[in-house]
């Protein structure tokens, strides 16, 4: 699982709004999601303590607002847990010196279900002859923020036949051969991978090179011609 405790002044307090995990229900896969965590009937200026978990397959990191969290996950069903405690105090002071007494203390336990679609689109076609198009294999499992936020920008800038982006377990007949040579080379490669895969004249598709994937868009360009 993955955790962060959080110390803080104020949380996201909101008497207007319902208290609780608002999130969407079902969402496509390849996007972020956002949930945002809301506090009710916590006194102004009380301090608060506690953790938002995600399970297996999915992680987060903290939006740009308090309360807000970046999620990202791999297709399924997933619950995200924010649990916590809240206290308040006051300084009185007592013989000159000034203590923090206790007032007051509450704690809170929210869970939301989500869903991501599955992802089965079909496989593009293959560039013309001549040309060289990459593939990245992944283990979608152990996908970073920093990964999720560079595979979004290369769909997004680069065509899909020049690229394609897959877990390792992958049921498709045109890349499964590609992946199992990469499993099957003496000295292993860690994933996430990246194969440039060249076309002859007769449309024939050959791996001609493989190493671990390039950590920005610029670098994905240069190695398949696009700049």
């Amino acid at each position: 699982m993955y955790r962060l405790f959080l110390f803080v002044l104020a949380f996201l307090l909101a008497p207007s709004l319902r208290a609780g995990i608002t999130i969407d229900t079902e969402v496509e896969p390849h996007e972020p999601i956002i949930a945002t965590v809301t506090l009710d009937n916590v006194p102004e200026g009380a301090k608060i303590r506690g953790s938002v978990t995600l399970g297996p397959g999915a992680w987060w990191h903290p939006g740009p607002q308090t309360g807000t969290y970046h999620i990202w996950a791999k297709p399924g069903t997933h619950a995200i847990v924010a649990t916590g405690i809240w206290v308040q105090t006051r300084d009185v002071e007592i013989n000159g010196e000034m203590l923090s007494v206790l007032v007051d203390f509450g704690q809170y336990n929210y869970q939301a279900i989500f869903k991501v679609k599955e992802d089965q689109p079909p496989d593009p076609p293959p560039p013309p002859p001549g040309e060289r198009w990459g593939l990245i294999i992944e283990e979608t499992s152990q996908r970073t923020p920093a990964q999720a936020r560079l595979w979004l920008e290369a769909r997004q800038s680069i065509p899909a036949d020049r690229l394609i982006i897959v877990d390792r377990d992958t049921s498709s007949s045109r890349l499964r051969p590609f992946i199992n040579k990469l499993n099957g080379q003496s000295t292993p490669i860690p994933l996430p991978a990246f194969l440039l895969i060249s076309v002859d004249r007769e449309g024939r598709e050959e791996a001609n090179h493989a190493g671990p994937c390039p950590g920005s868009l610029q670098e994905i360009k240069e190695l398949l011609g696009l700049q």
